[in-house]
């Protein structure tokens, strides 16, 4: 009867280690740099990412599905507030990083950030290098997306292939 609980006990411990392995392999690519691109599948609106083209735009994610949510307008002014990647929250758009480079870190350091470009041709975008824009261009037969910070082959709903 002993050797049946120390099988069911070693069942249990292989088990958990391999869950505990592919929750570490899914949480590398789910986030860069601490933002998530893609929704994590196992949460319950823990994450928000951002709109593939859309600045006004992101999603909430809810146990891996994604709905897409609108900024409000600011207090203030009628201005619609964009969405901001690394906090997490609609920003003012100086702040929030999406049509600008982001602003420095709390630490004087810059952030690493590719955005849109401001034409409709989505194979351009910028990546932002210390606070300056530096323009890029994606392969043929893809398109920047936002969302994943990277070029795709297909960027509808904030997909990264």
């Amino acid at each position: 009867m002993k050797g049946i609980y120390v099988i069911f006990i070693a069942f249990a411990v292989c088990w958990i280690q391999i869950i505990a392995e592919e929750q570490l392999i899914q949480e590398k690519e789910i986030y860069e740099n601490n933002i998530p691109t893609k929704c994590p599948p196992f949460e319950i609106f823990a994450s928000n990412i951002a709109h593939e083209t859309d600045c006004t735009k992101f999603y909430k994610c809810h146990y891996g599905r994604r709905y897409i949510m609108t900024c409000p307008p600011s207090g203030d002014s009628f201005e619609q507030l964009h969405f901001n990647r690394r906090e997490q929250v609609c920003d003012w758009h100086w702040r929030a990083g999406c049509a600008y480079c982001p602003l420095k870190n709390k630490n004087g350091s810059w952030p690493r950030s590719k955005i849109s470009h401001e034409t409709d041709n989505c194979r351009y975008y910028y990546d932002c290098i210390n606070g300056d824009k530096h323009l890029r261009s994606c392969p043929p037969h893809t398109c920047f997306s936002r969302t994943c910070q990277a070029c795709v082959v297909n960027r509808a709903g904030g997909n990264c292939d």
